[in-house]
């Protein structure tokens, strides 16, 4: 858009922003109450498919609502109790008997419990001299990262970081444009004015062609607080290769590394969520290890295993990262991403250095910037603090009758005709924390906001 002097629009560009603006909100509204609709539906169908809470405590049916959490000998002896019979004539016979309570005593201790406190040991031997990357530029800025990460200049700004008393805590989203300012608004409208949240937000864009003076102007007013910062003009690191590709995937780490947050929640803007994620930030593990992660859908076949030479690791790292995971061992699926900033700033270094080499690299091994954050995490020596959720995600499904598109038939009939939509992914007691329109996000060009047929746990 032209600008007069002092950097205020003209009058003509002015009016044409205002009207651009107002049509934005009014969308945003029309897709609000669809997504109003939909969080009543899907907190109404998770109460009945949960009880509200995996562990039983909020739930009115007598058998949650009472259960308890015996030892595995308390538990046998039970059973063998009450599959025992006798006569005057016979021997006692314990007669095995289905626990129909395993599976929610499972969740809770193995799951819920147990999985997630248990100590990791840090891998030994896991830095190894040399990068197999062929590529001698990457090698280089291995060596520049590593070296920057081990100066004095990078040891003050991390210890001023973590002496930092403003900006504790906030949600960080890389939105702009046509197609992500207006989700960017519906998950606003919803963090605002559903849930009443006040964390402060941050938003990150590249270039003028997607974010203006004014529109910025309107949503500090409109949703404050919020910053918003162009990428492509904040400093750019020395250590780190120039020129890096910043739309897309890498636009995420690099608002990680970027960000004025001690603790930061990323968000994609296609994100919905069901309450107010202040909370998730006094998670006893997230206290203790400073990440969370949440699964994807997918266990095998999207990461490479010679990413891990390739980038100068040892491969018992990937053992570690997978303990991490629980007993899913999922990929990870960064459309949420929460990490503690004072405690992993020498993590998101390595990540963004990962993804800096996106291209024709690392983005070769995996699909985008979802695991990045682990093989970061075995770079920087903290594979053992690597954390998932240990809740698998959900999915939302919509009828091929109701998609208003026609996603790849040959799939579409394998699947009944019914096309995931989002994931559900819930927080660490098991509840629904948010749906991630994965395929059916809402945006200017769609015309209609996605019916959602189907919930599954």
């Amino acid at each position: 858009m032209k600008k007069s002097e002092g950097g205020a629009l003209s009058g003509a560009h002015a009016a044409q922003a205002r009207t651009t603006l107002l049509f934005i909100a009014v969308l945003a509204a029309l897709i609000c109450a669809n997504l109003v609709y939909f969080l009543s539906t899907h907190t109404r169908i998770m109460h009945q498919l949960h009880a509200s809470r995996l562990d039983g405590s909020e739930c009115g049916h007598f058998a949650f609502k009472h259960l308890q959490l015996p030892s595995d000998n308390n538990t046998a002896t039970a059973s063998s109790a009450a599959g025992t019979t006798a006569t005057p004539s016979s021997p006692t016979v314990a007669v095995e008997v289905p626990d129909e309570h395993a599976a929610v005593r499972y969740l809770q201790r193995a799951v819920f419990y147990d999985k997630t406190r248990m100590p990791r040991k840090p891998v030994e031997n896991f830095w190894l001299p040399e990068a197999g990357a062929k590529n001698q530029t990457f090698k280089d800025y291995r060596s520049k990262v590593a070296a920057y990460i081990n100066s004095t200049e990078f040891k003050q700004r991390w210890d001023a970081l973590k002496q930092q008393t403003t900006n504790e805590r906030g949600i960080v989203m890389s939105a702009g444009g046509r197609y992500y300012l207006p989700q960017a608004i519906v998950l606003l409208r919803i963090l605002r004015y559903k849930h009443r949240s006040k964390l402060p937000v941050e938003i990150f864009w590249h270039g003028n062609d997607e974010m203006d003076n004014t529109t910025m102007a309107a949503l500090k007013a409109e949703f404050g607080p919020l910053e918003g910062y162009d990428a492509s003009k904040l400093p750019y690191p020395a250590h780190h290769l120039p020129g890096a590709k910043l739309k897309g995937f890498p636009m995420k780490p690099y608002a990680l590394l970027q960000s004025k947050f001690k603790e930061a929640f990323l968000l994609d803007c296609d994100v919905v969520l069901r309450r107010d994620p202040a909370y998730m930030f006094d998670a006893p593990l997230f206290r203790e290890r400073g990440n969370y992660f949440w699964s994807d859908i997918y266990g095998t076949g999207m990461v490479k295993d010679e990413v891990f030479p390739y980038v100068g690791l040892n491969k018992t790292v990937k053992d570690a990262l997978n303990e991490g995971k629980a007993d899913f061992n999922r990929y990870a699926e960064s459309g949420q991403v929460m990490i503690n900033r004072a405690q992993h700033l020498d993590v998101l270094e390595w990540t963004w250095f990962l993804n800096s080499f996106s291209d024709k690299h690392i983005y070769d091994f995996m699909y985008g910037d979802k695991d990045t954050y682990g093989v970061a995490f075995g770079m920087a020596g903290k594979a053992h603090m690597y954390q998932h959720i240990n809740v698998p995600p959900g999915g939302v499904f919509t009828n091929l009758a109701h998609l208003g598109w026609n996603p790849r038939a040959g799939q579409m009939k394998k699947q009944g005709n019914w096309w995931l939509q989002g994931l559900v992914h819930y927080d660490h007691q098991g509840e629904v924390l948010l749906l991630h329109r994965v395929t059916g996000e809402v945006h200017v060009p769609a015309g209609h906001a996605p019916r959602d047929e189907i919930i599954t746990p």
